[in-house]
């Protein structure tokens, strides 16, 4: 006998059966974290992230917009790998374009930038 209740039966399919596999995650696309040397000034950085999240990173004061950059890359999930600029808080906001600038000379150091996506 079958049980008659919730869930019990065949079911309806109502798309067409799927022959692909499902997407893997790339993990190796994924950046490497940024190594911080602890022997030198350090400091935290909030990201709004383009999402809704937020995430702090604590970075050196001589590490780049690149640096930050790659960092929140390996925090985020493997799905989401949209390019994204980096912008100051308040108004106007000031997209860090020059990717060498150091996190120090943009006085970006405990304070929080955007993330907007492109």
């Amino acid at each position: 006998q079958q049980a008659s209740g919730p869930f019990a039966g065949s079911g309806n399919v109502l798309a067409a059966p799927t022959t692909t596999q499902p997407k893997t995650t790339k993990a190796a696309n994924r950046p490497n974290p940024i190594k911080i040397d602890e022997s030198k000034p350090t400091g935290n950085i909030q990201i709004r992230l383009g999402g809704g999240g937020r995430l702090v990173v604590t970075l050196n004061h001589t590490n780049t917009i690149r640096d930050l950059k790659q960092e929140i890359k390996a925090r985020q999930p493997t799905e989401d790998e949209r390019d994204f600029n980096l912008v100051s808080m308040g108004s106007p906001g000031v997209v860090f374009s020059d990717l060498s600038k150091t996190v120090s000379e943009l006085g970006i150091i405990s304070s929080a930038v955007l993330q907007r996506f492109i």
